[in-house]
């Protein structure tokens, strides 16, 4: 990644990297490589590009908040959508169906360092943009609830019980606890 002030130096710098590159037998790749106008705050004009992902991160502008309170689009990362994907797949490929026999502190121990994982990595830009992920995981533990839980009859009251644990225990999963949440978390 890298940062130039104006397009033109932009294009400059990608003829020079790909003339380094190929003199070190290498080339750039042609998809992955690209030039992105970082819109957003005082940088107002117009690119066709002005998203990228990097490093399982999406930049691009969105409409927020600043710490001063001042609203207003700024280029900033999220979560990338691919990344988002990857870890719901990955939460629904654990086994499930095979816990209905065990207790919530199994599940706890096995999930406790990927979801605290996930959220240090990806709550370093934004917060909130990991929430609706996690919240994945707390969909799933609801439906396993309903299955270990017989009295519990709809999910509606299997996601109660999980919501009542999550505001009782906030310790069990790092998601829950209020300190690792950021703004807007309850």
């Amino acid at each position: 990644m890298c940062h130039c002030s104006t397009e033109y130096g932009a294009r400059k710098l990608r003829v020079a990297l790909e003339e380094r590159f190929q003199s070190c037998g290498l080339q750039l790749h042609p998809d992955k490589t690209k030039i992105a106008y970082c819109k957003g705050g005082s940088r107002k004009g117009g690119y066709s590009t002005v998203t990228f992902d990097f490093l399982g991160y999406t930049f691009q502008p969105r409409w927020i908040q600043t710490r001063k309170g001042v609203q207003g689009l700024y280029f900033s990362a999220a979560i990338s959508q691919k990344s988002a994907k990857a870890i719901r797949d990955e939460i629904n490929s654990w086994p499930w169906q095979y816990w209905c026999h065990k207790e919530l502190v199994d599940i706890r121990n096995f999930s406790r360092s990927r979801l605290s994982g996930w959220l240090n990595y990806f709550s370093l830009f934004g917060r909130s943009f990991i929430r609706n992920v996690l919240f994945h995981f707390d969909k799933r533990l609801s439906r396993w609830a309903k299955k270990k839980y017989k009295k519990l009859k709809t999910l509606m009251q299997a996601a109660k019980r999980v919501n009542f644990a999550r505001i009782n225990n906030p310790q069990v999963f790092p998601h829950w606890q209020k300190k690792s949440m950021g703004k807007g978390w309850t």
